[in-house]
Parts: C-alpha cells; structure tokens; sequence
C-alpha cells in the first residue's frame, strides 16, 4: 500500500483525494483537512461493513374468512354446502353494496365522454377559481379545515366527498349526492344531509350560490323517492333533470347508463346460474 506525507496529501486536489479515500475503503465526503486525515489514518476511519440483512419469514397465507351466512346454513354435516351458499349470499351482497359506487362511476364516465361541459375528477390544488366553467367535478374533496375556516361542523376525520359538483357559466353551484335505487333512508341518510348542508353553507362563504340535491337514479318521479329523513335546505332531484344541468340530454344519458347496469345484470345471472349448478350436485 503506497504512503503518502501530509504535504504530499495537501498539494492534491479534493476530487483526487475523494479517489484515494474509496481505495482505503474510508468515507468520501467532507472537507479537505478531513479526507487528508482519513488518507493518513485509515485504519481508524473504516467504513462499518453492513451486516446482510436477514431473509424475511414467508408469511403464512390467510385462512379463507367463513361468511356470515355459514352458520344459518350449517347443520352440523353439510360443511361444503353451507360454505357454498353463505359464499354465494356474501358476493351477492357485496355486489349490491358495490353497484352504487359503479353509477357514480358510469355518470361520471358519461358525462366525461358526451357532454361539452368541463369536466375534473377531483377539485383541482387551486380550488374553484383554477377551473373552467361550466364544468362537472366528479369526487370533489372539501378538507375539514376549510369547514373549520368558517366555523363549520365537519365530522369526517379529514374531507367530504360530494359525487358531483356542477358549476356553471355564472358561477351558480349544485352540489349533488347519487343514489343508486329509489330509497334514501340508511342510518347514514342524516349524516349526509348534514354534510351537503354543511358544504353548500361553504361555498356560499366562499361567495358562490349554491343548492344542493339528492338524486336517487332509479326514480322516474319525485313521488317515487323514499325519504326517511328531514331534508332541511336540500332538494330531491331526478336524474333527467340533474343530466340536462350537466350539458346531456337526460333520456339518451340514463339508456346509455342503462347499458351498463344490464350488462352487469347479465354478469350476476351467469354467477347465479352457476351457483344453481353447483348446489344442484349437492343437494
């Protein structure tokens, strides 16, 4: 190994004693008068060597969750055919909850792909005043310290989701809640009208005017919309009517919508089908 003085050292420029420092396997970084003395002295600035890090356990894979249903259907000797069934009624169920987020999705899709209006999935980082209108904003978050701002109750942890925001070219707001079906009378019923209560007292802080409307999609009219809950300031709306404010026309939008819920449809009796097959062997 070649010695050097510190004289000879010093002369070197720092790149070349960056070299020298990574040959003695000492760090290469710092100061001149550091690297010089890590050169002079490397067996007391040897980089620690890491320690191989240890292989990680394989995880045990899941046991596969009994559904909720099993036990209604379990007599003590049918093992196969009650896990059939209570898993058959659990994806079902889970379908059914799953549908209302699918229409919010194929409005928004549609919307997107037929109207003339602007269209945003999420409120821009600036706000309403980064954006073109008229425009739809799908999914728009308000956070709860906007609410706080102004002295709003706010009772989700971190934002509120509202399915649709539709401002248009004079700046007018309609905040809007979709519901797949006909029925508006959940337990979370009231807490949605608070929350849509909530966020149009926001925007009109905000110097907007703005209404707020529930939409239940399967309604053809306005009789047809089970209401369990006091509504306050917000309004009930048909889908028609809510396509015509975001630039479609109402009828071609709902068979377009209507599509894609029959095709799904077609999806679940197929599953249906095979569940029928299935248990047919068992029974």
């Amino acid at each position: 190994m070649t010695t050097y003085t510190k004289e000879q050292l010093i002369k070197l420029k720092v790149p070349d004693l960056k070299v020298k420092c990574k040959e003695l396997n000492v760090l290469a970084h710092g100061k001149k008068s550091l690297l010089v003395e890590r050169i002079l002295n490397p067996e007391e600035h040897q980089k620690k060597t890491k320690k191989p890090k240890k292989p990680k356990k394989p995880k045990k894979p899941k046991k596969p969750k009994k559904s909720s249903y099993y036990a209604q259907y379990y007599t003590g000797e049918n093992h196969e055919m009650a896990e059939l069934i209570g898993n058959f009624l659990t994806g079902n169920h889970s379908d059914k909850i799953k549908a209302g987020n699918k229409l919010e999705d194929d409005v928004a899709a549609d919307i997107k792909q037929h109207s003339a209006f602007n269209f945003y999935h999420g409120l821009p980082d600036g706000g309403f005043t980064s954006i073109n209108v008229p425009c739809v904003i799908a999914k728009c978050k308000f956070s709860k310290s906007e609410y706080e701002k102004y002295g709003l109750s706010c009772k989700n942890k971190k934002a509120v989701e509202v399915d649709l925001v539709i401002i248009d070219a004079s700046n007018t707001v309609i905040l809007c809640e979709l519901k797949n079906g006909c029925d508006f009378d959940t337990k979370k019923s009231k807490g949605e009208v608070q929350s849509l209560e909530a966020t149009k007292a926001l925007c009109e802080n905000k110097g907007y005017t703005t209404s707020c409307c529930i939409v239940c999609y399967d309604a053809m009219d306005l009789t047809d919309m089970k209401l369990k809950t006091t509504m306050g300031e917000v309004k009930t709306m048909l889908y028609g009517e809510l396509a015509e404010k975001c630039g479609l026309n109402g009828a071609e939008s709902r068979e377009r919508i209507n599509k894609k819920i029959q095709q799904r449809a077609k999806e679940n009796l197929n599953k249906l089908k095979n569940f029928i097959s299935s248990i047919s062997n068992l029974l």
